[in-house]
């Protein structure tokens, strides 16, 4: 009985190995089989596909995250980039209004929710000094309060600078383009001390040219002077 028990077992451990080597062949077929299936995909169309679902995700930072898994069974034409358009346009408006809850919820009044974007608008006493670019300490404070909002985004970040019609002729700034300019500049500057991604800012002088009420009063020229903080979707 021992001799007949000894035998089995020699036998099941010279073949063992089979088992093992049975198991890599069908993983290097897998492999194999993947890495022919990924080859024959047209990358130009994935990828466009791609951008068309990312286009536009990405408003808020949580959940921005695409599955393209899907992509895998899908024909690549124009109604399926079209719709992908669609459906990344619907997402962006969705987020765009969540954020949006959130700053006026924050700034109440100051926050205007548009088609295309999300306005912060900011008198310019509640930043500088009257016919000055540089931030005052409680504008600081302000701005930290922004900051601290938009690193709960992705969103681009474009800085206008307004003034009324007043005309301004000093030593620093012979016109109300360079006061507009140079407001907006200095926000994004201070934006950027404090750890806003510099790839996602802008700054926009313009003057007097764009007012938001007559400047026929002083209530309307004091609307006009101002900061907008424009928020636009990430391409």
């Amino acid at each position: 009985m021992r001799y007949k028990k000894s035998k089995i077992e020699s036998q099941n451990n010279g073949t063992g190995w089979l088992t093992t080597f049975n198991d890599m062949i069908t993983l290097l077929m897998v492999f194999f089989v993947l890495l022919f299936t990924m080859g024959s995909l047209d990358v130009k169309r994935v990828k466009h596909f791609q951008n068309a679902l990312q286009s536009a995700i990405g408003v808020l930072k949580q959940g921005s995250h695409v599955n393209i898994g899907i992509m895998q069974e899908l024909e690549w034409n124009d109604e399926d980039i079209k719709r992908a358009r669609e459906l990344a346009q619907q997402e962006v408006q969705k987020k765009q209004a969540q954020y949006y809850e959130l700053l006026k919820e924050q700034f109440g009044n100051m926050a205007k929710l548009t088609r295309n974007n999300i306005r912060l608008t900011l008198e310019d006493e509640l930043l500088f000094p009257a016919a000055g670019a540089a931030l005052t300490p409680s504008g600081k404070m302000f701005l930290d309060k922004v900051i601290k909002m938009l690193k709960r985004t992705n969103m681009y970040v474009r800085i206008e600078g307004h003034t009324d019609n007043l005309p301004i002729s000093t030593v620093n700034f012979p016109s109300n383009w360079e006061l507009s300019t140079t407001r907006a500049v200095n926000v994004v500057k201070y934006m950027i001390k404090k750890g806003i991604d510099p790839a996602r800012l802008s700054a926009a002088g313009y003057g007097a040219v764009k007012p938001v009420a007559q400047n026929s009063t002083a209530s309307g020229r004091a609307r006009n002077r101002r900061v907008e903080i424009v928020l636009s979707p990430t391409l």
